[in-house]
């Protein structure tokens, strides 16, 4: 499945990423995605091994809760917008 080469490029990116490296991974996360569905993944399945592979790829959250006024971490902000690509297209296929 195409998780390992998922998990290889978000081992090998800068964090904030480039607008191509962006876009490259949102559709390695799409890729991911729309295996897992076919596979007759939950949602809640398919996030929770995505976000193992950003664990294993070495993209973890800063803290489990964010304390009122603190930033997000630009990895935070980051994670948090691939999980939106997760919901966003198992929900909405293309």
């Amino acid at each position: 499945m195409r998780s390992t080469a998922l998990q290889e490029r978000l081992a090998s990116m800068p964090v904030p990423p480039d607008a191509t490296t962006e876009r490259e991974v949102q559709q390695l996360v799409w890729a991911f995605v729309d295996d897992r569905r076919a596979a007759g993944w939950l949602p809640e399945h398919i996030i929770a091994a995505f976000k193992q592979i950003t664990r294993e790829a070495g993209l973890s959250p800063s803290s489990m809760l964010k304390k009122e006024g603190e930033e997000w971490t630009t990895v935070d902000a980051f994670l948090i917008e691939m999980i939106d690509w997760c919901i966003h297209r198992y929900f909405h296929p293309e």
